[in-house]
């Protein structure tokens, strides 16, 4: 069995992966728990915060792991699978040479359209979970663009064939949402069901797709 490890940096931010990674050691970076010497693939997940460098001296945990990123793509092929999901995709971003940059909220479900055919993703496109106001404007050298939106150009993107990310939350379904949104005290009018409509089965079916396609990479 492979030894999977979910990096979480706010209290209850790692519940939605359980449903697709039963298995998964959630470390609790947000306080202080270390991340294991050893694992078969490592995932960065989402959080409140941003990903520079004020955010970074602020929150120590995210320049370690931002660290650990840099070291996992420099051993290639050779590294664990690690994958960055919002946050996380942000730190893999600045950890390689991209940019990032504050922008306007994204916040409900988006119809996420892939570069080309790849197995992460449904044939044409996807309806996928955002919620973040930091936006990735460039990719590191190297790095390949996945998937964009009408909303973000880098939607997601791999960095070699061991390392992917994703602006947006492919483990959230609609409960997750709706956990996410009575945590966060959202009023009504604040959930953007205006620009998102409800995506129903179709959000599980490319979440299953998403975590299928990512652990039959390795």
């Amino acid at each position: 069995m492979k030894r999977i490890v979910i990096c979480q940096y706010a209290p209850g931010r790692a519940l939605a992966f359980k449903q697709w990674l039963p298995e998964a050691l959630v470390i609790e970076r947000h306080n202080g728990e270390p991340v294991p010497d050893s694992f078969d693939a490592i995932i960065f997940g989402g959080g409140p915060m941003s990903a520079d460098e004020a955010a970074r001296k602020e929150f120590p945990f995210l320049e370690e792991d931002l660290q650990l990123i840099q070291q996992l793509a420099h051993e290639g092929e050779r590294a664990p699978l690690s994958a960055g999901i919002c946050l996380g995709a942000q730190m893999i971003a600045l950890a390689l040479g991209g940019d990032v940059a504050h922008g306007p909220t994204i916040r409900g479900w988006n119809q996420i359209v892939p570069i080309e055919p790849h197995a992460l993703f449904p044939d044409h496109s996807c309806i996928q979970f955002e919620f973040h106001s930091n936006h990735i404007r460039r990719l590191p050298e190297g790095a390949v663009l996945l998937a964009s939106s009408n909303h973000d150009k880098v939607e997601a993107f791999r960095v070699g064939t061991g390392m992917w990310a994703t602006a947006y939350h492919p483990e959230v379904t609609r409960v997750d949402a709706e956990r996410i949104y009575t945590g966060a005290g959202l009023e009504p009018n604040e959930l953007h069901n205006d620009q998102f409509e409800d995506p129903g089965i179709a959000a599980f079916r490319s979440s299953q797709m998403f975590f299928e396609g990512l652990f039959a990479e390795r």
